[in-house]
């Protein structure tokens, strides 16, 4: 009960997301069968009994080469600029911090 949670998933209002949705491309790794913008997130964790303390976001660095490469570090470096510019919700990534709600009695 004292405990904190922390979550990360990919974010579902990302740009990166957004920009591969209109190339008809998935670009989530297969284990993630779910995806949530701040909102629905927080929404849940409320519904399940969550308090949430902290929301942040992230911006993964793009590791592989060739063509494909280009446009996606072209699509982090804009969430990252737009993250300076108080934009952050466009990132690709969602970090939540929670902890259970206290009930009264």
């Amino acid at each position: 009960p004292d405990g904190r949670l922390v979550l990360t998933t990919p974010n579902a209002a990302g740009l990166f997301n957004t920009v591969a949705a209109l190339a008809n491309v998935e670009v989530n790794h297969p284990d993630h069968v779910v995806s949530f913008t701040w909102r629905t997130l927080s929404r849940l964790l409320a519904d399940h009994g969550f308090t949430v303390e902290e929301t942040a976001t992230f911006v993964p660095a793009v590791k592989d080469r060739g063509i494909r490469a280009v446009g996606a570090r072209a699509i982090t470096g804009v969430e990252r600029v737009a993250g300076r510019l108080g934009r952050p919700f466009l990132a690709e990534g969602l970090i939540v911090t929670c902890r259970p709600t206290r009930r009264p009695g």
